[in-house]
């Protein structure tokens, strides 16, 4: 019983290091720089803090509350058409710069 258990417990071990390793690839994304963050926001950082944007797909216009070291998520705000702050997360290259 002993040699099942431990032929388990290193099944479930494989299993959460396979997790993690899909969620961090997944995480980085492919604008994420290869050796993370340099300058402010890492190259290829095309948002930062107070910008204002919108979803690529249309929707209303949010401020940059902050952008994640590797640049793959930003914080935004905005209110919606009932005066209701909210706020949420998308990643970079759901994003433009609203002129």
């Amino acid at each position: 019983m002993n040699e099942f258990s431990y032929v388990w417990d290193l099944f479930f071990v494989a299993i959460a290091w396979c997790i993690i390793a899909i969620s961090v690839a997944a995480c980085d994304g492919p604008g994420a720089p290869v050796n993370g963050p340099q300058g402010a926001n890492g190259p290829g950082c095309n948002i930062k803090a107070g910008y204002v944007v919108n979803l690529k797909s249309g929707g209303p216009s949010m401020t940059v509350k902050h952008v994640s070291s590797n640049c793959g998520t930003v914080h935004v705000e905005w209110f919606n058409k009932h005066g209701v702050e909210k706020s949420s997360q998308f990643r970079q290259h759901m994003l433009r710069k609203v002129n």
